[in-house]
């Protein structure tokens, strides 16, 4: 059911992905449906290797526990960035998604360096999707400079995104959409036409 460690984008890539799934005024809600959240875990977590073969229940369960997952990551995101630690219910959500897998542990070489990592066995429960996902976001919060976690500053989107700017002043979760549109609004204001 779920893929192996190759080809995996990154923790903040996956994190990103799916806590921003419907947080914008502008796009629709990737979640939506059952079927929806199904196709997203298909492209994003199981990048296409393989489909998932849930019962309407399974799928409805799965659809559910996504999104009290997403809820938890934003409330995880949310308290991070403010220099908090997250509630025991957020933390709980977390840890549902992280305990329908099964984890194996490999030893990772780098130049000289060693390190271990962690990757989801197949599994046969639906909600062993999710616990990539959640397995993610718990790294990014941990390992990411809190002042750089932050929520788009455009008026109608609120997505997060991790400012991996030079200077650290990134405003946008997207300088080709968000940015640009909040550019031209604000040169505008300061031309407006026929004057």
């Amino acid at each position: 059911m779920l893929r192996t460690h190759h080809n995996e984008p990154s923790d903040a890539e996956l994190a990103l992905a799916f806590v921003n799934t419907g947080r914008s005024e502008r796009f629709a809600d990737d979640l939506a449906t059952p079927q929806g959240t199904a196709r997203w875990i298909e492209e994003h977590v199981l990048a296409g290797a393989s489909a998932l073969e849930l019962s309407p229940p399974e799928a409805r369960r799965l659809h559910s526990e996504a999104h009290r997952l997403r809820e938890a990551m934003d409330t995880l995101f949310e308290v991070t960035a403010a220099g908090l630690l997250p509630s025991d219910a957020t933390l709980a959500t977390l840890e549902r998604a992280l305990r329908a897998a099964s984890w194996r542990r490999r030893i990772e070489f780098s130049g000289l360096r060693v390190g271990w990592s962690a990757y989801p066995e197949p599994s046969r429960d639906p909600l062993a999707a999710l616990s990539p996902v959640a397995s993610a976001a718990l790294r990014v919060a941990g390992a990411v400079d809190p002042s750089r976690i932050r929520r788009c500053a455009a008026h109608d989107c609120s997505r997060w995104f991790v400012d991996t700017s030079r200077g650290g002043r990134r405003r946008w979760c997207s300088m080709e959409s968000c940015g640009n549109r909040a550019k031209a609004a604000r040169y505008r204001e300061r031309h407006p036409t026929g004057a």
